[in-house]
């Protein structure tokens, strides 16, 4: 899968608009990401296992979804 990856801070979730291709990338996802996370084609968290926020919501979604990397806001860049 491919997609332009959306760096998202938790502050910045009301301000933020998603494309059907966008990859959100944060440190973590609470009920607030839920209107990103419908829009999302994927989503990477750097905080996070298999019973998360993240997870749970992404398998009832059917999106991929990457949780627990450590570092994926850092070494990603919104656009890239």
């Amino acid at each position: 899968m491919t997609g332009r990856s959306r760096v998202v801070q938790g502050k910045e979730v009301g301000a933020v608009s998603m494309a059907p291709t966008d990859v959100l990338v944060c440190e973590f996802t609470d009920p607030t990401f839920l209107p990103l996370m419908t829009s999302a084609a994927a989503v990477v968290t750097d905080i996070g296992g298999v019973l998360s926020h993240a997870a749970v919501v992404c398998r009832e979604l059917g999106i991929p979804c990457v949780v627990g990397t450590g570092s994926a806001r850092p070494e990603s860049l919104t656009g890239i």
